[in-house]
């Protein structure tokens, strides 16, 4: 077989080029679904943090910005419909009380 020099392994995600400078192989930029699922729920439950992610980390990490996005949106339109139902069921409630109430 081959002579393998296990000096010459790197299992980190940069290597050392030539220069002496760190060279990144890509894998920096993957989120596991875990960070993706976080990232979206911050953003959905607090939404102007997903907000102020998603404008600060729009391109120095895309990635995460998308799902800081998407759960701001969420966020957003789950609480106006939420506040729209609330505001329809109490006006039906309101409609539904006698004018006079009887003595």
């Amino acid at each position: 077989m081959g002579d393998m020099n296990l000096e010459n392994i790197n299992t980190d995600s940069t290597q050392q080029s030539v220069d002496g400078s760190n060279v990144s192989n890509g894998n920096n930029g993957n989120l596991t679904k875990g960070a993706k699922v976080v990232w979206f729920i911050l953003g959905f439950c607090i939404p102007l943090v997903g907000l102020i992610l998603w404008l600060v980390w729009g391109k120095e990490y895309p990635e995460k910005s998308h799902y800081c996005r998407n759960g701001f949106i969420a966020g957003v339109v789950s609480f106006i419909a939420i506040y729209i139902l609330i505001f329809v069921f109490s006006m039906i409630m309101m409609a539904t009380i006698p004018a006079e109430i009887p003595t």
